[in-house]
């Protein structure tokens, strides 16, 4: 019935247009002029039925990869969700609580589950405008065909199946001088193209829980010149607090200036 005022309508037009024509020339064309109306809402109902689940699949992620193009601005669009995403992680996820000890302790592990979680909610939204694939703790091992690699990234942000490679992002907990070394050096070979990857574009360190200035006290103790300056640096000691981004380049700068 949505159609029917528009039907009556055309239709008073058709029959004031061919007035001064006789009448079995004027109902002949009025009867073609409503046939093809039918037809029209026909075909119109039909594409309204596959528009809809279009709108369905594309909210699954069904088509997201073949609608957004690559950009060149892809790896700093993925900056800004991660930052977002990261912003979204309520307090609980800092700190876990147990009936075993007294006080909230960090669990690495939860807070990268929630924050997948928030990257993807990010992406369905779709709007960034961009696409790529999100690879927790993917093994590029020999089983991958690379066998030179061993570390294992807590996250990639990739096209799977090719050489497009985004951001790699590490994530910690604690302010442990040899596991961020670790980190830094992965970082550094993804960056650098040390391995049979392409080079990634972008390289991000995240620690959560703790301030820049404690993670400036701990780089002071570390010697972070020999890995790559572009590296990322980002901290977030709480859900309140706001998101500090800096370059390896500026720490290493802030440790020179202070020392």
């Amino acid at each position: 019935m949505k159609y029917f005022h528009t039907i009556f309508f055309i239709f008073l037009i058709s029959v004031k247009i061919f007035g001064f024509l006789n009448d079995n020339i004027r109902m002949f064309l009025t009867i073609i002029i409503i046939l093809n109306i039918i037809f029209s809402i026909f075909r119109i109902y039909k594409l309204d039925k596959r528009l809809e689940k279009v709108k369905k699949d594309f909210i699954k992620g069904k088509y997201c990869r073949n609608i957004f193009p690559f950009h060149e601005n892809t790896p700093e669009k993925i900056k800004e969700i991660l930052k977002e995403s990261i912003n979204n992680i309520e307090e609980k996820f800092y700190k876990v609580t147990s009936s075993q000890i007294e006080n909230s302790v960090p669990r690495e592990r939860i807070f990268c589950y929630e924050l997948y979680h928030q990257l993807r909610l990010e992406c369905q939204s779709y709007k960034f405008g961009v696409r790529f694939d999100i690879s927790p703790e993917l093994v590029k091992g020999k089983s991958m065909g690379y066998s030179e690699i061993t570390n294992i990234p807590d996250f990639l942000f990739h096209r799977e199946g090719t050489d497009v490679n985004f951001c790699i992002l590490e994530v910690k907990a604690q302010l442990n001088k040899e596991k961020i070394k670790k980190d830094f050096e992965t970082l550094s070979s993804f960056l650098n193209g040390k391995t049979k990857l392409l080079p990634y574009k972008i390289g991000i360190f995240l620690i959560f829980g703790y301030s820049f200035e404690e993670f400036i006290v701990l780089a002071k103790k570390m010697s972070l010149e020999k890995y790559n300056n572009d590296i990322i640096v980002m901290c977030k000691k709480s859900n309140k607090d706001g998101l500090i981004e800096k370059t390896l380049r500026d720490v290493n700068y802030i440790i020179r200036k202070n020392k």
